[in-house]
């Protein structure tokens, strides 16, 4: 029973996910012998313009049989932005410059980049590459229009590129955008996943995304689709950068990323990523009659998300002392809420239970780190941000369980909110059928969590000052 999987790029068939297409060899879902030549048509298989790869696999199983073949799936529709403006990674002065800015306009074929106007210095090749080497006097804020065009004739867009030029040895990147994403059994959920996923990182503007439920090889997909850069940490999660990664490294289960934001002055930021155990989920227990804050924290820690974020602080414990020269951002899908949600206040929003001390956020707002949403929002009856879940509701309990932690007195979040594109159709609570959304914009069962951090300029000789005057 050899079969033929049709699987999104970046996947490896594991059996989670599913392939997204399959036939036995065949071409029925009826094995009968195994064909080693012959053909198989796949009709009507409901998937999106995209990358692809398929897998020529072995006996009902996933052994590989060959390598696998890349498929791309061109649109109809002639190419547009998916923004109206955007702000790629600053240039600096007499360095040369390349940025890749192809995903921030939907696939198609033909697709062709061009500039329409913007500095003289500053082009774009044909396949959405940006390149050049800004002089002194280009120092500033730059402003470009760059179009895409599809097959002849066909409508082309146009987009605003907005590009920060800094004088050499005075690099200062002002603010930064950091996102935690559930990514959802690898974006495998819904139909066309990738490219929905690749376009919710998009218009986020974010410049870090910490995910959760991705694999490596997915990751650096939306790396080379993006442009980016990935942690090449091995660990249950990962992480993608805008920004050069410098040095990547686990900590527990943990993922790290060195990002450099500035070269001169130097300006990094350390960024650790977790997913922790889902299983004894905390909320259901407090869905229990009678439960009480005790019954409640002794589910809780049936579970390995305490020991678990006990070694990932315990392995941070030298990258936090040094928060203040290096600042520490963590991210992470964390399976339980905060005890900052769970206040006496907030009990009717949860079964009537609370407060309730969970264990992994007392941990980690005890070893120093501070939650950026509850900054901003500090107020969990008025804003309870829940980020589980997008989809499932009805009696599911809703919760905020994805987070965006920091530590450093370089940042300082001057916003934080849950983020999604659409979410057209939802289901009851989870466990149960999720087919329905399949058609979902949003490409999660989680909402994601989105921070802006404004970065103190560098003060190397402790002046006052910022190196980057």
């Amino acid at each position: 029973k050899d079969w033929i999987g049709i699987y999104t790029d970046g996947i490896t068939p594991s059996g989670n996910p599913v392939s997204l297409a399959w036939y036995y060899t065949n071409g029925t879902k009826t094995g009968s012998g195994n064909l080693t030549r012959g053909s198989v048509d796949f009709a009507n298989t409901g998937l999106g313009a995209g990358a692809y790869k398929v897998f020529f696999l072995a006996n009902d199983g996933y052994t590989q049989l060959t390598a696998p073949i890349p498929l791309v799936i061109a649109s109809l529709e002639p190419p547009v932005w998916r923004v109206e403006s955007f702000k790629p990674r600053h240039a600096v002065t007499g360095t040369a410059y390349s940025v890749k800015v192809s995903a921030w306009a939907t696939p198609a074929a033909p697709r062709t980049f061009s500039k329409v106007d913007g500095p003289a210095w500053l082009s774009v090749s044909t396949d959405g590459m940006l390149a050049g080497t800004p002089a002194e006097a280009d120092a500033g804020s730059q402003v470009a229009h760059l179009r895409v065009a599809g097959a002849a004739g066909a409508p082309t867009s146009d987009v605003t590129l907005r590009l920060d030029v800094r004088k050499s040895g005075q690099e200062d990147i002002g603010s930064l955008h950091v996102m935690s994403y559930n990514v959802w059994k690898e974006w495998s959920q819904v139909n066309n996943g990738f490219q929905k996923g690749i376009e919710s990182i998009v218009r986020s503007g974010a410049d870090i995304v910490g995910l959760q439920e991705s694999s490596q090889a997915l990751a650096q997909s939306m790396a080379n689709e993006l442009g980016w850069y990935r942690s090449t940490a091995t660990g249950s999660s990962q992480v993608i950068s805008r920004y050069p990664i410098q040095e990547s490294f686990a900590a527990g289960l943990g993922v790290g990323a060195k990002v450099r934001l500035t070269t001169d002055p130097q300006r990094e930021v350390n960024v650790v990523n977790c997913h922790l155990d889902y299983l004894y989920y905390g909320p259901y227990a407090a869905q229990v009659n009678g439960a009480t804050p005790q019954s409640v924290l002794t589910e809780e820690l049936r579970s390995q998300r305490d020991s678990q974020m006990a070694t990932v602080l315990q392995n941070l414990s030298s990258t936090l002392a040094a928060a203040d020269t290096t600042p520490v951002i963590m991210t992470g899908d964390f399976n339980c809420p905060s005890h900052l949600d769970w206040t006496s206040a907030a009990a009717a929003a949860h079964s009537g239970v609370g407060p309730v001390a969970w264990p992994v956020t007392t941990r980690i707002i005890a070893a120093g780190l501070k939650d950026s949403f509850r900054v901003i929002h500090p107020d969990p009856v008025a804003v309870p941000g829940s980020t589980w879940s997008s989809i499932h509701k009805g009696s599911e309990p809703q919760d905020r369980i994805d987070f965006v932690y920091f530590k450093g007195q370089a940042l300082k979040p001057v916003s934080s909110e849950t983020y999604s594109t659409p979410v057209e159709v939802t289901v009851g609570p989870w466990g149960g059928d999720v087919t329905p959304v399949a058609g979902n914009t949003w490409p999660s069962d989680h909402l994601a969590v989105l921070t802006t951090f404004t970065v103190a300029p560098v003060d190397g000789d402790s002046n006052g000052l910022g190196d980057a005057w």
